[in-house]
């Protein structure tokens, strides 16, 4: 077969350098002397590009393999395990807190904070149904949500309140956020998230693309999908900026939904280690 393509590149070397370089036809000496260099030539570069060839299915190769370890590498760090719970079924009492225990020193001592929610180890499950989210579940001394009705007749018919969040990260630092006029609607609202205020804190406004919008869980959405990608229960706008009410992840830097997330801080691929929403009242 290689002879085939020898005896082949001869006779288009021939016709070609008759083309090229016209030489007497009885000068058999000099045509086949140019017919071979100009072979070699051919050959020559064929050669080079053959082995350019080789070295580029040998980049091509470890660059597959450095983009498959880079693919693993990534896979390994988005798996982010949730916490494992034990199912438990109880009526959430409301939880108090004085403002000197508060971990945001800027909040001056006034009143006693009633605690809304709290996340801090993944122990309860906030993966509930509507009723649940409207009665309360969970220890007031450990995770917790108070309940939307509670939170109702608190924000409605006992004054106005402010809303202070707190947030902690897994390197232990913490952040705020606070609103000084919080209040959400009733169960034929929906519980709209009706009321914010005015925002300040260290944490960034992340409730504020939520302001208007109606609660939804598993089994009572107002936001199509998005109890079901973004987990538990929250004022969901096509879909978040921030949900305290997620799945609780085992670590931080964490690319899965769902999770913890306050999305002004940390972005969207960031699980907070505990969260606390507490309220009381504004004078």
């Amino acid at each position: 077969m290689r002879f085939r393509w020898i005896f082949l590149i001869l006779v288009v070397g021939l016709h070609y350098a008759k083309a090229q370089d016209p030489i007497p036809e009885d000068n058999d000496a000099e045509l086949w002397r140019v017919l071979y260099s100009k072979l070699n030539r051919l050959l020559d570069e064929t050669n080079s590009l053959s082995q350019l060839m080789q070295e580029m299915r040998e980049k091509q190769s470890h660059q597959g393999h450095e983009i498959s370890n880079i693919f693993k590498h990534i896979k390994r760090e988005r798996k982010c395990p949730a916490a494992q719970v034990v199912e438990k079924r109880v009526t959430a009492q409301p939880a108090r807190e004085s403002a000197a225990s508060s971990s945001v020193t800027a909040s001056p001592p006034r009143h006693e904070w009633t605690v809304v929610l709290r996340r801090q180890d993944g122990s309860e499950n906030f993966q509930r149904n509507w009723d649940d989210y409207r009665n309360g579940f969970g220890n007031p001394e450990g995770e917790f949500f108070l309940g939307l009705e509670r939170l109702h007749t608190i924000t409605t018919y006992e004054g106005a309140h402010e809303l202070l969040v707190t947030l902690r990260d897994w390197e232990y630092e913490e952040r705020y956020a606070r609103y000084d006029h919080f209040q959400i609607g009733s169960e034929s609202e929906e519980y709209a998230l009706k009321e914010l205020g005015e925002y300040s804190g260290t944490a960034g406004d992340a409730l504020a693309y939520h302001k208007g919008m109606k609660f939804s869980t598993l089994d009572h959405s107002n936001s199509g999908m998005c109890p079901r990608n973004y987990g538990g229960g929250w004022w969901f706008n096509q879909c978040v900026d921030s949900n305290l009410n997620s799945v609780y992840r085992t670590q931080g830097e964490c690319f899965e939904m769902p999770k913890i997330l306050w999305s002004t801080w940390k972005g969207f691929n960031y699980s907070m280690k505990f969260v606390e929403m507490k309220i009381r009242p504004r004078t």
